[in-house]
């Protein structure tokens, strides 16, 4: 009976670790994220060859600023499909963040994207937001961030 009790406890002692830290993906000197980008406009008709992409319009990251980002699958958002699972790059000038997004366009659009890494004017980018929009073409995300500066 001893020997459950002192297994209780430890099991206990590490769910409660494991619940209360911070999460790994994020630094200890994360910062708020906000970001508005534009997507399925005129302006960004693909080129033959090239992937869709939307355009970030602003953010308090001005590295972000101008960025492409790019949705890679498996599963894409459409007008017919609302529902995005999907790895994704952000292209910034002279640099590159990747990352995954899941997002669903049902009864409401809300989703996620956790990005894990970058390179260049992102190295080190690490971000987990919230994402929302009203009208599938503007679209919002809001969360934390971390990368190193330059």
């Amino acid at each position: 009976m001893n020997s459950a009790r002192i297994l209780l406890a430890a099991t206990s002692a590490i769910l409660g670790c494991a619940v209360l830290a911070p999460s790994a993906s994020l630094a200890d000197d994360s910062k708020a994220l906000t970001v508005t980008k534009q997507c399925n406009t005129a302006a960004q008709a693909t080129v033959a060859d090239e992937l869709s992409y939307c355009t970030i319009l602003a953010s308090n990251v001005s590295q972000l600023v101008g960025a492409k980002v790019r949705y890679y699958g498996p599963g894409f958002f459409t007008a017919t499909h609302k529902f995005l699972d999907s790895w994704v790059v952000i292209e910034a000038n002279q640099g590159t963040a990747f990352g995954h997004c899941l997002l669903r366009g049902v009864p409401a659009v809300l989703g996620a994207c956790e990005f894990t890494g970058g390179s260049g004017s992102l190295t080190g980018f690490k971000a987990d937001v919230t994402v929302t929009s009203a009208d599938f073409i503007t679209w919002q995300w809001k969360g934390a961030s971390s990368h190193d500066e330059e």
